[in-house]
């Protein structure tokens, strides 16, 4: 199992995992629902232990 192959998925329109070598800069987009009209979210900058801890907190979002 990856951190991809998760049952958190479920629910999530779209979760997207994105990293730029040249930068350092590794990101994660999580997006539940555009049911009701365009998404909105939020940003966090922040150094993680490791890619699914990062991955916790981006879905996380959602539950807050």
């Amino acid at each position: 199992m990856t951190m991809f192959d998760r049952d958190e998925f479920d629910g999530y329109e779209i979760v997207v995992f994105h990293a730029d070598p040249a930068s350092g800069l590794s990101a994660i987009v999580a997006i539940h629902s555009t049911v009701l009209g365009p998404a909105f979210g939020s940003l966090r900058m922040r150094a993680y232990a490791s890619d699914a801890d990062a991955l916790d907190d981006a879905l996380g979002f959602r539950r807050a």
